[in-house]
C-alpha cells in the first residue's frame, strides 16, 4: 500500500469519527438536539387548549371524553 494512501486513509478515518467539539458531550450536534427536544416538548404541552381545572373538571376520566368533546392534544 502506498504511503499517501495510508496518510490519507487515516486523516480522513481521524476527521470524520472522532471530532468532539462536533459529537461530544456540549458538543454543536449535541446542542442541536437538545434544542429540537425542547422546542417539541413546549409545543406538546401548549398544543392543549385547556386549562389543568379545566380538564380535570370535565375530561379526567376517560369514559367522559367523547361526552364532553375532549380535544385530542390534551388526552
Amino acid at each position: 500500500m502506498d504511503w499517501r494512501l495510508a496518510a490519507v486513509s487515516t486523516l480522513l478515518l481521524a476527521v470524520c469519527t472522532g471530532c468532539p467539539h462536533t459529537w461530544g458531550r456540549g458538543g454543536s450536534i449535541d446542542r442541536a438536539v437538545a434544542k429540537d427536544i425542547q422546542e417539541n416538548l413546549r409545543r406538546q404541552t401548549q398544543a392543549c387548549a385547556l386549562s389543568e381545572a379545566e380538564w380535570a373538571e370535565r375530561c379526567e376520566d376517560p369514559a367522559d371524553w367523547e361526552y364532553f368533546d375532549c380535544p385530542q392534544e390534551c388526552r
